[in-house]
């Protein structure tokens, strides 16, 4: 007769084999189950065939789908021919301004060293009196300040370059009628000459004049002499002689 303990330990381990295979029947009969746990989950979007560079494709007009790191297509061909692209018209404007530029002539009248006092010390610039023109009607200045001497007066070129006014010039060489302006406490007179006359001008008021092309004029300055306020009073003078002349 065997003991109890025997058979309790003998039954035990038949329904542990037992369990045993059927755990690995289980395995053996879904073997895809391992592989697709294994695999890292992604987005709803995934798409295993549709990744790098011609994944996402979209259409251009006039051209083939391309990738998001293809080549412009379509956009590319118009730009060629001269249409509505990046190097259409855009790009003739700016080659014009730069031509225009080119031609216009400055002249540095006043660069003056000034300072500031500040808690920590003192604060040195230069400030430059610039005046430019194509001796063709166009004719522009500005104030400006620097660091030195030569970035006061190409920030002051600059400047004076994007602020032109436009007058018209007769045959002879100078104004159709005569002006005057007065700006704080400077006045400026204008009067049209005949060819030959010549410039009759000084001080601040020749250099503008000869820049604007004119070549034969009368002119007389009035009050204070102080340039930055006398070419001011110039321009005032220039400006109020072309809105005359286009109500005209």
């Amino acid at each position: 007769m065997e003991n109890p303990q025997t058979q309790n330990s003998t039954s035990a381990t038949r329904s542990s084999s037992t369990a045993n295979s059927i755990s690995n029947s289980a395995n053996n009969s879904n073997p895809t189950s391992n592989s697709a746990s294994s695999q890292p989950r992604t987005g709803g979007n995934f798409r295993p065939n549709g990744g790098g560079q011609g994944g996402a494709q979209r259409s251009v007009p006039g051209g083939n789908s391309q990738g998001r790191d293809g080549n412009r297509g379509g956009f590319a061909r118009r730009d060629s021919q001269g249409g509505a692209g990046r190097g259409g018209q855009g790009g003739q404007r700016r080659g014009r301004r730069q031509e225009e530029e080119s031609n216009l002539d400055n002249k540095v009248l006043q660069v003056k060293r000034v300072t500031k006092v500040v808690k920590g010390g003192k604060n040195t610039r230069f400030s430059a009196l610039v005046v430019v023109g194509d001796k063709n009607g166009k004719v522009g200045f500005a104030l400006c300040k620097g660091l030195d001497y030569q970035d006061a007066v190409n920030k002051a070129a600059k400047k004076a370059k994007e602020s032109l006014i436009h007058i018209k010039i007769t045959t002879e060489g100078s104004l159709d009628f005569a002006v005057h302006s007065k700006y704080n406490a400077s006045i400026i007179y204008l009067k049209p000459a005949q060819s030959g006359t010549g410039l009759i001008a000084g001080g601040f008021l020749r250099p503008v004049l000869e820049l604007a092309g004119i070549q034969n004029i009368y002119s007389k300055i009035i009050g204070s002499n102080n340039k930055i306020v006398g070419i001011q009073s110039v321009f005032e003078a220039l400006k109020n002689y072309e809105k005359k002349e286009i109500t005209k």
